[in-house]
């Protein structure tokens, strides 16, 4: 490798790319890199961030292409770059370490390395001069001081190690009554004005509403119910979607879902269609049917690529700024208003209190004020969008981060089942069915090496545990769906697979990337917490659930059983951060379940609308299924089935029904 130039002119990665001409000696993520820092005796500089980042944009622009800083940047240190989205892994451990340093995490995430990777210092975005003062600094620091970087290295690398899942410094009391104190804390941040919590910026947290929304079906509190429904409709009309043409933003920056940061990103989407089909089969609410299909369609229109698969995400920024392809001038409104404008700033929030850098971002403001009271003047927004959409259509628009995903992809899948259980005859089945097939093509196809993304290059990256734990869950759903008995076998040839790639005889839970691999991480990492997705164990624990009732397999139940063990303390304290794991532990001691229906009553497998049952996996039955749990069902045709992790129960006439009276 040559360590005197830019090498990222050969990066597939669109964040990569976007770093490729400046004059900083990047590199990418190599052994290689370390080696030749220990030959110096230098400080890396690791610098995290990902393709849609504001501010990671902000800081390439201020910083990285400025001759001065790149100066300073090559003469004391190897610098690093990676694209968070390629390398999960590689995130998540130096997300944990600075936020070990006490730090709030975020991107760009900058962090000080010495020569092993171990961490001495780490930050977000870093003004330029304050940026500059700081390399500096730490490089004489380093010259005259070496011992103090060493020794802090050693006491962070023993307090990442304490503070993880299984460390000594995880809190041993797993009380029911602990749990309850620490989500009547957070069910006391219910922001009873505008939905969600009461904080600032404001995310849509789909894992977290759906743990609230199981937690309150299953303990009798509608209560929790109406404050994840009053959320749905809060965010539905608020600007965190984009009315104009469909899927939501990122996060809010106000606590109100006013003003958005306008990155708009895969995983948001796909997990909320799932979370509004899920919710709607609790209650028929029209808007959820609504959200879900113009967000489908946003999809459908701006991140799917030719092949099949979907981007990762869109830009904030365009070439006229931040937020400006999606807001609007006061002049333009106007225009558009003519005599009318005074009803539609109202209707609009064209109002002065509203405005964000000179422009406007518009939603229903008076159908979201009014809320849960319905508006009656949908049509009148409908003609107003459509209006809006032909004035952005002549704007440059923002960037597409065109790498796919497996992870990002299967989640889409899972959407696209549960859309169809909601919605079965909107043509749901037949998307989710399209996209499966795409993941099988471009991801699964290699044998005993799934990947996490590919480029038309050839560049491969393999899977990271959260990847197959995704892919895992959407086939299980899918074929919950389908009655296919090839689905059901190759979530199972995947989970067979994990165990042998991901799997740590030493620990109860699943590495994030493989024992093979020849990590360069300075400790493995087990994620174990939710981000803006799942936590990769939570999902891989349900997934062994699942399969271990539908297949008989035993063993895969009691795995599952000694990971919600092993996470009670932190998901007992912390339960914020543990959301899905909270909604399997709410389930037992039975354990979610499966409830199989035979393919002579199609009739019946309608009612998978009409309700929905906590942890309950719906499964369509076929006449010619070699699975022994299909099989066995036929001779009760018309019935549901339903077993969980220790017994059967007998057979219901409906889905909505445990068993018969």
């Amino acid at each position: 490798m040559n360590f005197f130039r830019n090498n990222l002119d050969k990066a597939q990665s669109p964040y990569l790319k976007q770093h490729a001409q400046n004059p900083v000696f990047w590199q990418t993520w190599h052994r290689a890199v370390f080696e030749e820092a220990q030959r110096r005796d230098c400080l890396v500089i690791l610098s995290i961030g990902y393709a849609t980042c504001h501010w990671c944009h902000v800081m390439e622009h201020e910083s990285f292409s400025d001759p001065l800083v790149a100066e300073v940047m090559n003469a004391h240190y190897l610098c690093i770059k990676v694209d968070r989205e390629e390398l999960p892994d590689v995130d998540a451990y130096y997300m944990d370490a600075v936020q070990a340093m006490g730090i709030p995490g975020g991107w760009p995430l900058n962090l000080i390395l010495l020569s092993d990777g171990r961490p001495v210092f780490g930050g977000t975005y870093f003004p330029k001069q304050r940026w500059l003062r700081l390399l500096q600094d730490l490089a004489e620091l380093y010259k005259s001081e070496k011992k103090r970087f060493l020794e802090y290295a050693e006491q962070l690398a023993l307090a990442l190690q304490e503070y993880g899942p299984t460390g000594s410094r995880v809190p041993q009391q797993t009380d029911e009554s602990q749990l309850k104190e620490a989500l009547n804390t957070l069910f006391q941040q219910f922001d009873t004005s505008y939905g969600g919590l009461k904080k600032a910026p404001k995310f849509p947290v789909p894992v977290w509403w759906n743990f609230v929304l199981d937690y309150a079906l299953l303990h009798q509190r509608p209560d929790l119910a109406d404050h994840v429904h009053f959320t749905l409709g809060k965010m539905a009309l608020s600007g965190l979607r984009d009315h104009v043409e469909g899927g939501f933003f990122r996060y809010s920056t106000d606590a109100a879902w006013h003003i958005p940061h306008f990155e708009k990103m895969l995983y948001d989407n796909a997990q909320l269609i799932s979370l509004f089909s899920r919710a709607y089969r609790h209650r028929h609410i029209p808007l959820y049917k609504d959200v879900v299909n113009t967000t489908t369609a946003w999809l459908e229109a701006r991140l799917q690529l030719p092949n099949g698969l979907y981007a990762s995400g869109l830009d904030a920024d365009s070439a006229e700024g931040e937020g400006a392809y999606y807001t609007f001038r006061e002049e333009e409104l106007k225009n558009l208003g003519g005599t009318e404008f005074s009803c539609m700033a109202e209707a609009l929030g064209i109002l002065p209190e509203l405005r964000w850098e000179g422009r406007y971002h518009v939603f229903p403001k008076k159908l979201f004020d009014a809320f849960p009271a319905e508006g009656k003047d949908a049509t009148y927004y409908t003609h107003v969008w459509t209006a809006l959409r032909t004035l952005r259509q002549d704007r440059p628009t923002p960037a597409l981060d065109d790498k796919a995903l497996l992870g990002w992809n299967a989640l889409l899948v899972k959407a696209f089942v549960e859309a169809a259980w909601a919605f079965p005859k909107a043509g749901f089945e037949e998307k989710a069915q399209n996209l499966a097939q795409r993941l099988k093509d471009h991801f699964l196809s290699e044998k005993n090496r799934p990947l996490r993304c590919c480029y038309p290059d050839g560049t491969r990256i393999s899977a990271r545990s959260d990847d197959l734990a995704l892919a895992i869950e959407a086939f299980i759903y899918l074929a919950a769906l389908t009655g296919s008995d090839a689905h059901w076998q190759l979530a199972v040839q995947l989970m067979n697979l994990a165990l042998e790639t991901f799997g740590d005889p030493a620990e109860p839970f699943f590495r994030m990337t493989s024992l093979q691999e020849n990590n360069l991480l300075p400790a493995p990492l087990y994620e174990t917490e939710d981000s803006v997705i799942p936590s990769a164990n939570a999902v891989m624990c349900g997934n062994l659930m699942y399969l271990g009732i539908f297949t008989g397999n035993t063993a895969w139940i009691e795995n599952a059983l000694r990971m919600l063990e092993a996470i009670r303390p932190m998901a007992y304290r912390y339960p914020g951060a543990h959301g899905l794991w909270l909604s399997w532990q709410s389930l037992l001691p039975e354990g979610p379940a499966i409830s199989a229906l035979t393919n002579r009553a199609p009739d019946k497998w309608m009612e998978v609308a009409q309700c929905y049952r906590p942890g309950v996996l719906p499964i369509k039955g076929s006449e010619t299924s070699a699975w022994p749990f299909i099989a066995e069902k036929r001779r009760a045709p018309g019935s549901w089935h339903l077993c969980n992790v220790h017994t059967c129960l007998p057979p219901a006439a409906h889905f909505c029904a445990s068993s018969e009276d």
